[in-house]
């Protein structure tokens, strides 16, 4: 193997062992697979201009969609807690398991009191929030990344002394 070889081979490992300790596995998901549906959908569609606002319009669809389902299961969820609370207290008590909760009233009791005794509960809820939107915002900053290579790809070296 040449050294220029070798060489981006340990560059490609260092990227991805950095990548894996710095966290940043979503962005680069995020980065590749804009990548995929910009150049498959530039393969169809010739006009970039054209082809970055249908990108754009799919990735609003994906996150209304993203949306509208965290919003059916927040609904959702005390529905289902109503009907498997009952089912479960039937369970436990047919096996001689005491529960501290009967029914969903209860149970958001027990929660509430159990968040209010552990006090870093809201911390650890903060720390939640700031790396959910780290994420989010390293993800965005992949997909404008993504959209500049899409728009100009070429290396760009000294032009009077390479050639590209």
């Amino acid at each position: 193997m040449t050294k220029p070889a070798q060489f981006s081979y340990a560059v490609l490992a260092a990227t991805l062992v950095l990548m894996g300790l710095l966290h940043l596995g979503a962005p680069l998901l995020a980065l590749l697979f804009s990548y995929f549906v910009l150049k498959g959908l530039g393969r169809f569609i010739r006009n970039k201009w054209l082809t970055l606002a249908l990108f754009i319009l799919v990735l609003a669809g994906i996150s209304y969609t993203a949306g509208h389902f965290i919003r059916a299961a927040v609904a959702a969820l005390p529905k289902i807690a109503d009907n498997s609370i009952p089912a479960a207290s039937a369970w436990a008590e047919a096996r001689e398991i005491h529960l501290p909760f009967t029914d969903f009233e209860s149970l958001k009791t027990m929660a509430t009191d159990a968040i209010k005794e552990e006090a870093g509960y809201l911390g650890n809820v903060a720390n939640v929030a700031r790396n959910s939107l780290i994420q989010l915002v390293f993800i965005i900053i992949g997909i404008v990344c993504v959209i500049s290579l899409f728009f100009n790809s070429k290396l760009d070296l000294f032009r009077e002394s390479h050639a590209v």
